[in-house]
């Protein structure tokens, strides 16, 4: 009886207002320490590993890393979702959704075993017919879990999650570095691949024991099954516009131009991987469960957008002004054909982080067939942008990108966002129209200062884009009253969360 009490409260949607904002803001924290810890374990990997493997292991696995990255994007089909944004759900309902994504899985395994033999004879490798079927194993092994991890993030058990995640990354690198050390070559890799997935999926039961039932025709899943149809839909279209640039500028250009785009994009990319994106299935969580508290669901997606807006927006109109220091001082002469890429880059993600938020009103609305028809919108004029571009080379591409995305993407996404639930255009455009007039600021004032000083040293020009950055943030904090509240209350809510007392610098007045 008290196991299927305990097993009862993933179930659960009963929680008072304090309750939901502690577990948000504690799930946010949780989410940003998995981020770091599981990234910084990552690097150390391939720092030892790196001095006992080849390249020609890591070329190997890569090979067959495109055939199994992009078949992972249909495992879950949108269902685990689906879980976490329905209003409400029960045992019936979850032990069906289970076998679906169980069946997928499988069906999935089975696909990729099926391409090992052609893989193999394309690239003309016999060792890629092991390695291929061994990492088809993980794809049935890692769909038992869709589920449990939906219900975890369903009850914003973002720490359990952080463990989980810990502990399979601590452990398959450990594993990967025993086998490396052992001989066993490119085999060590897929051991960490297998080995994150196996651990995974143990933790994961650990934690969430719930044991799902038999088939149940008699419950209706049809509502699931669209939301993560058209939620799979809408993934496709974007792994599929933001992948088509490279394949066209390797085909019609050069190697060497691929990879001063690849490293830019990736570069400037990486804080809305590791902060943005990460981020996602909270805010739906969350903004799911206020969807019939008008008031607090605006007050929510508000205070989230613009958070992420003051964190990151004026770190990317840093790098659009220090750009050239940037890639010399950290990456070497050799990279230097980046960094007007990555400047235009830094614009485009500046733009997408004002809108980061965005895809939380259709999921948690159960608009993603709206969704879908965006993306499919975005990635048609996306691609149209490229073929243009490439007429004009790399930087072409790059520009018509950006241009793309701040003239049509961006514009479209707010528009389509507001057509229904309370959240306007003008909500919309209050979270981050104030943080990009003081990255304006902070872009000519870097550029002002580097004009003025005129020095030659990377590291000299660095520090003027930080002194511009620092100067504007604290005189915005000091003199604008509405700047103070945005900066101050972000910044107390984590201090007290983590057991700190804010200094009194930071006290403001907020009803909400």
């Amino acid at each position: 009886m008290s196991n299927r009490q305990d097993i009862s409260r993933f179930f659960s949607d009963k929680e008072s207002t304090q309750q939901l904002k502690d577990k948000s803001l504690s799930s946010g924290i949780w989410i940003l320490i998995g981020q770091i810890v599981g990234h910084s374990f990552y690097i150390l990997s391939i720092i030892l590993l790196a001095r006992i493997l080849t390249p020609e292991d890591y070329g190997l696995v890569a090979m067959v890393a495109v055939l199994t990255n992009f078949i992972q994007m249909f495992k879950d089909i949108g269902l685990n979702v689906a879980t976490i944004q329905s209003k409400s759900i029960n045992h019936a309902q979850i032990s069906n959704l289970f076998w679906y994504n169980t069946l997928i899985s499988c069906i999935l395994g089975l696909i990729v075993a099926g391409c090992a033999p052609l893989l193999a004879w394309f690239y003309g490798r016999a060792e890629l017919l092991g390695i291929t079927l061994a990492l088809a194993t993980s794809f049935p092994i890692s769909g038992l879990i869709i589920q449990h991890v939906a219900l975890l993030q369903r009850q914003l058990q973002y720490k359990t999650i952080a463990i989980i995640q810990i502990i399979s990354i601590g452990i398959s690198i450990i594993a990967c570095l025993i086998a490396a050390y052992c001989g066993m070559g490119y085999w060590s890799l897929v051991i960490h691949n297998l080995g994150g997935v196996i651990f995974t999926t143990i933790l994961a039961f650990y934690y969430c024991p719930w044991i799902p039932s038999l088939p149940d025709r008699s419950t209706s899943t049809k509502h699931f099954l669209r939301f993560g149809g058209y939620l799979t839909g809408s993934n496709f279209c974007e792994y599929f516009s933001n992948n088509i640039d490279k394949i066209i500028i390797g085909k019609a250009l050069n190697p060497a131009a691929l990879g001063q785009y690849t490293k830019a994009f990736n570069l400037s990319f990486l804080p809305l991987r590791k902060v943005c994106f990460p981020l996602d299935n909270l805010g739906i969580t969350t903004l799911s469960r206020l969807r019939d508290e008008p008031e607090r669901y605006k007050n929510y997606y508000s205070f989230a957008q613009e958070t992420l807006v003051i964190l990151l927006v004026p770190f990317f109109a840093l790098g659009i002004t220090c750009s050239k220091s940037v890639f010399s001082f950290f990456l070497g002469q050799q990279w230097l054909e980046a960094a007007p890429i990555f400047s235009w880059f830094c614009l485009l993600s500046l733009a997408t982080t004002c809108t980061s938020a965005a895809k939380w009103l259709f999921l948690s609305q159960d608009r993603t067939k709206t969704f879908l028809y965006f993306t499919l919108s975005s990635a048609s004029v996306s691609i149209l942008s490229f073929l243009f571009g490439i007429q004009y080379g790399v930087m072409g591409v790059t520009i018509c990108y950006t241009a793309v995305t701040i003239l049509f993407r961006t514009p479209l996404l707010i528009y389509l966002a507001s057509r229904a639930g309370t959240i306007g255009i003008r909500e919309q455009l209050q979270c981050f129209i104030p943080t990009l007039l003081l990255s304006a600021v902070i872009v000519c004032l870097s550029a002002g200062l580097q004009y003025l000083v005129n020095t030659d040293s990377d590291i000299g020009n660095i520090g003027l884009g930080l002194g511009a950055y620092t100067l504007t943030f604290t005189a915005a904090f000091f003199l604008s009253r509405s700047w103070h509240r945005r900066i101050s209350k972000p910044t107390c809510l984590l201090l007290k969360k983590i057991g700190l007392t804010p200094p009194k610098i930071f006290e403001y007045t907020d009803a909400s």
